[in-house]
């Protein structure tokens, strides 16, 4: 037997054994996304710290936790990926504006 022949004679018997739900009508693996910034050949996220998703992180959170947090990522990440980018982070911010109060 072949495999797609076992693979259409195993889809035949799931669906007699338990219907599946609407949205995996089949056993067949799951087709991988083309958009680059949301999976790779793989099917594995990539890029997900785009510069405008870090920036905008960036300016919404008030701690680099937070922030992570917000990206999925740890805070060390973020903190990296800010400073590649050239962006502040929010804990750069809010010491930056914790001096410029004292002074």
């Amino acid at each position: 037997m072949s495999g797609r022949a076992y693979l259409q004679a195993l889809d035949a018997l799931c669906a007699e054994l338990a219907p599946l739900s609407p949205a995996r009508r089949s056993l067949a693996p799951k087709p991988k996304s083309n958009h680059p910034d949301r999976s790779n050949k793989h099917g594995r996220r990539q890029n997900a710290l785009t510069p405008k998703r870090v920036a905008h992180a960036a300016q919404i959170a008030k701690s680099n936790v937070q922030a992570g947090a917000m990206l999925g990522c740890n805070p060390q990440s973020f903190s990296r990926r800010c400073y590649e980018l050239g962006i502040e982070t929010p804990q750069a911010r809010k010491r930056r504006q914790h001096s410029e109060a004292t002074t």
